[in-house]
């Protein structure tokens, strides 16, 4: 199993990483949890070129406007425990 990414998502991250002007072949899409938030958990999405050891890592591919888009999304061991399955 894994992290599912909608196509409006995906959509929408393009966006930023061309308002950005960020590289979509070396820029990440990291998902994760750390500790607070009213179930004692807050989630975390994050545009990085800095993958870890041990991230877990799927790559989505779309066809935007017409043109081939590949959002890579990547994600810490422990957060994967929590969010696995789970669709952005």
């Amino acid at each position: 199993m894994s992290v599912i990414v909608t196509e409006l998502a995906a959509k929408e991250i393009n966006s930023i990483l061309s308002q950005q002007g960020l590289d979509a072949t070396t820029t990440h899409l990291r998902v994760g949890v750390k500790g607070g938030g009213c179930s004692g958990f807050s989630y975390l999405l994050d545009l990085t070129e800095t993958k870890k050891e041990g991230d877990e890592q799927w790559d989505f591919e779309y066809e935007l406007d017409g043109d081939p888009f590949t959002l890579q999304v990547i994600c810490d061991p422990k957060s994967y425990l929590y969010i696995n399955g789970t669709t952005v």
